[in-house]
């Protein structure tokens, strides 16, 4: 039975992970669109929505925000733990989350176990996939169009493979080592669409590999835009020089990025565009750039000193933000002290530290291989989209100055 506030012709949608930085900018990409396309919006996470999020982003009044997790309004919240739950414990809270008239299913949850790549992470996150998918049909199979899954880079193994074309197509094989749990997320989606099929359900599949995704959510802890801007105010206000964490192919080489926001219109495109389905596809922000130039915009906004360079190389190529600003063994790092202080001058968000991810900044800027995504797929498709990288930080830092996590431009003059 649909629920009485669907109209048979609008969309619901049921967004698994959206906490994660994908759900959040999903949702609030969603809550822009006209009710009568999106009528319903349902989050799923472990955990409840940040109160901050709901009333201070998305502009809810507290009344409208404590219902969300009650199943009042527009946007509703389910907690479940995908990972302790059985298939049969989801389904029956997707049900009294009133999940029934979904159309379109959404997943973008990850959990990171044992390190990154390794056997317990890979078990875990196709065992989360399966049992989220399985309950999303359950409870709701009937009225689902379509479900998204979401990836990464990751499949086509640039951390792993001894030789990456450039650009990644579509069209090149996963690998097998370097996209882990991916391959068995999406063999498993396709065998159960077949299966589905056979039992009178008619929903099918697209899946999209962003390669590293740029925004902002208080929840989300591997975001790259989010780390660099936290590392930025810690060495400015201790007039430090904004040190890359990096090697010189890195500085100087050509990167790839998708914007949040962006990530979110793409996802909706995906989606709901017919001819999607069945089909995999790349997303980028359509315009590459080198870390020597995006590092002078975070150098610049901050009003950082520059890192010490000789004929463009970097002088000091080897530096870590996990070793010279992370906690360890219960002990506070150099970045949580430093916090401390800012968070009082500036009347910031005193945790918003632990919204930096050191060991992910140190990843994602230390490899030495050129990884860019092709985007000729989805424009043969009919996506037009793309972001100005430039204008992408700068939307991402005013943000979180909304957010109060770093200072405004006035405090930053002071630091």
């Amino acid at each position: 039975m649909i629920p009485h506030d669907v109209k048979p012709t609008s969309k619901v949608a049921l967004i698994l992970g959206g906490n994660g930085i994908t759900g959040t900018y999903l949702i609030e990409h969603l809550l822009t669109l006209p009710e009568s396309e999106w009528s319903r919006i349902i989050g799923v996470s472990r955990k409840p929505p940040s109160p901050d999020w709901l009333v201070h982003d998305l502009k809810l009044s507290p009344l409208d925000a404590s219902q969300v997790t009650q199943g009042i309004g527009r946007l509703t919240w389910i907690c479940a733990d995908f990972l302790e739950e059985s298939v049969e414990e989801l389904i029956a809270k997707f049900k009294s989350g009133r999940v029934e008239g979904t159309t379109h299913v959404f997943f973008g949850a990850y959990v990171r176990i044992d390190g990154t790549g390794g056997p317990k992470e890979h078990v875990a996150n196709t065992d989360m996939f399966e049992r989220s998918i399985r309950a999303s049909i359950g409870a709701a199979g009937k009225t689902v169009k379509r479900i998204l899954l979401q990836i990464g880079a990751k499949w086509y193994g640039p951390h792993t493979r001894k030789t990456l074309p450039v650009p990644l197509r579509e069209s090149l094989e996963p690998d097998v080592k370097g996209a882990s749990f991916y391959i068995p997320q999406r063999d498993f989606l396709g065998s159960y669409a077949a299966e589905c099929q056979q039992q009178g359900l008619t929903w099918d599949w697209v899946i999209t590999a962003p390669y590293t995704v740029w925004g902002f959510t208080r929840a989300s802890y591997q975001s790259l835009a989010t780390t660099i801007a936290l590392y930025a105010t810690i060495q400015a206000h201790l007039g430090e020089p904004l040190h890359f964490p990096g090697n010189n192919n890195r500085w100087l080489g050509a990167d790839d990025a998708i914007c949040a926001d962006l990530l979110a219109k793409f996802n909706v495109w995906c989606i709901t565009t017919p001819q999607c389905g069945g089909e995999l596809f790349n997303v980028s922000n359509g315009e590459v750039f080198s870390w020597e130039y995006m590092w002078q915009i975070f150098v610049r906004y901050f009003r950082c000193k520059p890192p010490v360079t000789s004929n463009r190389r970097l002088a000091n190529p080897l530096y870590s933000l996990e070793k010279n600003l992370a906690s360890h063994d219960g002990r506070y790092g150099k970045g949580s002290m430093v916090w401390k202080e800012i968070a009082r001058k500036y009347d910031l968000d005193p945790r918003a530290e632990e919204y930096a991810t050191w060991w992910f900044g140190d990843f994602s800027l230390g490899g030495s291989r050129l990884v860019l995504m092709s985007m000729a797929k989805a424009r043969k498709f009919g996506w037009t989209g793309s972001v100005d990288c430039e204008e992408m930080v700068q939307n991402i830092l005013a943000k979180m100055t909304r957010a109060k996590v770093i200072p405004s431009q006035r405090h930053i003059a002071k630091l």
